[in-house]
């Protein structure tokens, strides 16, 4: 489903526009079978990240950002986004990290997620803490606080 999805989307970009909105229209089924995928990427993602297996999460959750980013979809984008960050945070690679965590902040803004938001920029102030950076850090943790 991955590849036909993929080339659809690809070949939708190199269509007229008066064929581009037939594609892009996905039937009841088509949605099915994606939301499917997603929810068995997922459930996948979480699964290699409770066994101790980041590296995999994260290859995982990259699918899920790429099927997210094609659809538009900014919530399943920004979920993955912090997924991705957490995992690189849990092996310490910070500023991996820090970028990902960086990347859902205007996205939450975005969708007004705002309590999602609050432990975003509590994440982002715990990193900076963790790297030895407490200026930095009380500056995310005070944008939290009155969220």
């Amino acid at each position: 489903m991955k590849r036909i999805l993929g080339g659809i989307l690809a070949l939708g970009v190199c269509l007229t526009p008066v064929t581009v909105p037939l594609i892009a229209q996905r039937t009841w089924a088509q949605t099915q079978d994606v939301e499917a995928q997603i929810q068995q990427l997922r459930q996948q993602a979480l699964k290699q990240s409770r066994q101790g297996k980041p590296l995999e999460s994260i290859e995982t959750l990259q699918q899920i950002l790429t099927i997210a980013q094609q659809l538009e979809d900014r919530k399943l984008e920004v979920w993955t986004l912090l997924g991705m960050g957490l995992n690189y945070g849990n092996i310490g690679q910070t500023q991996q990290a820090l970028s990902f965590y960086e990347q859902a902040l205007p996205i939450l803004r975005e969708v007004g997620d705002r309590a999602v938001e609050a432990v975003t920029l509590n994440n982002i102030g715990a990193v900076y803490d963790s790297i030895g950076q407490p200026q930095q850090a009380l500056s995310y943790y005070e944008q939290a606080l009155p969220i």
